[in-house]
């Protein structure tokens, strides 16, 4: 009778706890999307699809109440799209079904329209022409694709990726140029309809998996409706520099005649082991005489300091782009506390378009990846009289292009995108993350006077940084390591560079170092020159005559 009594409680105990395990199921979280939503009959538009938290559900998608598309127990996280063909107006309906019980609904529509009669189509607006007549492999000019005599040489360059709105959008910024450095315009709308055929596909690559995108949109940018931009210039003035300075100023002062009057803007940070906002933004082309001469900087690489005050002082403005191009010559040598992976962190979360030119030693690798990484472009020179030509190809880039936007799947890591065209194809990269950029950094704390274990003057706040990154950081030891130019005697080079190593320990511990933090104390002569042949050339002799630390 006992457990009689009992069994009503056993089977609301039940009852509770089943209902109990049912409430924990989470609804799904669905996204639902087509794109384009407008399209001419005959033209595709993509469906896109996110569900999370499926839960052994059935997924449908219909078209006008009649089923497309259906995946039975689906759990966990999807992400899939198709193409679709509407020839009328047609209501899209994404159905997420759990027991027979519709748990989630979404819907878009897509609007098909008739093709305008041929004779109702705007005709072309041709741009005005700039031609250039040398051949060059920078943009010099500009063209209209019907004048283009050798169509045959024609190129087409992705410039830069934006993925802020990922994967709703994907927008490639792209140039068409022909042989003599014009960009080839009036192929697409709104200045001409007439050259849909010119641009073919966009093919997406994830590792193993191939995605080929029809459906995409293709619009010309002109220097009249493209949108104003803040422009910052950060430009390398250390020592190794000085051959090579007068070709870089002469660029950034041609640069800056591009900036559009009472639209655009821009300002310039020069860096040598300190960095310096020596221009604030401006619209005046002629403020960029404020710059501070070579004589007064020529001192170490703080490359990675100098970018990361570009990148923040960009101005927030709404419909504004926001544009760095860094130039520098060597590697990081003097930025304590960022690297490479802080500049991509920054540049995604500002969503700044980051243009890079990597000179002479500069770690073509390590500015590859950041390049990559922010969806910019990157150029390597071989001679700086090439600097006028790369800054100007890249504000007639800003100015005149043409955008292709599309939507796409969810990624992971690294996409591929190959654009094809009637004149070839172009491909870059894009990164859903940023990965780890790898560097092995030592950095340059001082240069020294010639024959002297003193080191030259402007060096006292690198030392008081150290002094700093020491008590913030109480696990991390140094090693000092100090050397000459080529001048002298071997042995008498050795004894001089470890007077040099002693006297900046010494300068460390009077500023707070303790000097159990410095594991090792040595001078390497004139063993590891950067610059081998220093003879007679006082800034590599300089260059050679410094003082390194290690972080351990």
């Amino acid at each position: 009778m006992y457990q009689n009594k009992r069994f009503p409680y056993l089977i609301a105990t039940i009852a509770i706890l089943f209902l109990s395990s049912c409430s924990t199921i989470q609804p799904p979280v669905v996204n639902f999307s087509s794109y384009p939503e407008e399209i001419i009959v005959g033209e595709g538009s993509k469906l896109s699809w996110e569900i999370n938290n499926a839960e052994l559900t059935t997924v449908q998608i219909s078209e006008n109440g009649v089923i497309i598309d259906s995946k039975k127990n689906v759990v966990g996280s999807i992400s899939e799209s198709k193409v679709v063909n509407p020839k009328k107006t047609s209501n899209y309906e994404l159905k997420v079904i759990r027991d027979d019980i519709v748990v989630e609904r979404k819907t878009t529509t897509v609007i098909v329209k008739m093709p305008p009669p041929k004779d109702t189509i705007p005709p072309p607006e041709p741009i005005v022409e700039e031609k250039n007549t040398t051949s060059t492999r920078y943009l010099k000019g500009v063209i209209n694709y019907d004048n283009v005599k050798n169509k045959d040489n024609i190129t087409v360059a992705i410039n830069t990726i934006d993925i802020k709105n990922f994967p709703q959008t994907v927008q490639l910024y792209c140039t068409v140029q022909d042989e003599f450095g014009n960009h080839v315009a009036n192929l697409a709308p709104p200045y001409n309809y007439r050259n849909k055929s010119f641009w073919q596909s966009v093919i997406e690559q994830r590792k193993d998996k191939s995605e080929n995108i029809t459906s995409f949109s293709v619009k010309e940018v002109r220097t009249d409706d493209a949108p104003p931009f803040a422009s910052i210039l950060v430009a390398d003035y250390s020592g190794s520099m000085e051959n090579d300075i007068d070709n870089l100023e002469k660029a950034l002062k041609t640069s800056v005649r591009y900036i559009r009057p009472q639209k655009d803007f821009y300002s310039l940070v020069q860096f040598d082991h300190n960095a310096y906002q020596t221009v604030p933004y401006t619209q005046n082309p002629s403020d960029i005489t404020n710059i501070k001469p070579f004589s007064m900087l020529a001192g170490g690489t703080a490359f990675y300091t100098a970018t990361q005050l570009c990148l923040q002082s960009l101005p927030n403005a709404p419909n504004i782009q926001k544009v760095a191009i860094l130039f520098t010559d060597g590697i990081d040598n003097a930025s304590f506390s960022d690297n490479a992976d802080d500049i991509v962190k920054e540049a995604r979360r500002e969503n700044i378009r980051v243009f890079i030119i990597g000179y002479a030693n500069a770690d073509q690798r390590i500015l590859r990846q950041i390049a990559e990484q922010t969806g910019g472009k990157a150029y390597y020179p071989q001679k700086s009289d090439e600097l006028t030509d790369i800054y100007e190809e890249i504000y007639r880039f800003l100015k005149v292009h043409y955008i292709i936007t599309y939507t796409t799947t969810k990624s992971t890591l690294r996409t591929d995108v190959t654009l094809k065209t009637v004149s070839g194809q172009a491909m870059k990269s894009y990164f859903l993350e940023p990965q780890k950029i790898e560097e092995n950094r030592i950095y340059q704390i001082a240069l020294f006077k010639p024959n002297s274990s003193a080191p030259e003057d402007g060096f006292d706040e690198t030392f008081l940084q150290i002094v700093k990154i020491l008590n913030d950081k109480p696990d991390k030891m140094i090693e000092i390591y100090a050397h000459t130019d080529s001048r002298g005697s071997v042995s008498a080079n050795k004894g001089l560079s470890q007077k040099r190593a002693r006297f900046i320990a010494n300068i460390l511990i009077k500023k707070g170092v303790n000097p159990k933090r410095i594991r090792k104390i040595e001078g390497k002569g004139e063993d590891q020159l950067i610059h081998k042949n220093d003879e007679k050339v006082p800034w590599m002799e300089r260059e050679n005559r410094r003082c390194e630390i290690k972080f351990i």
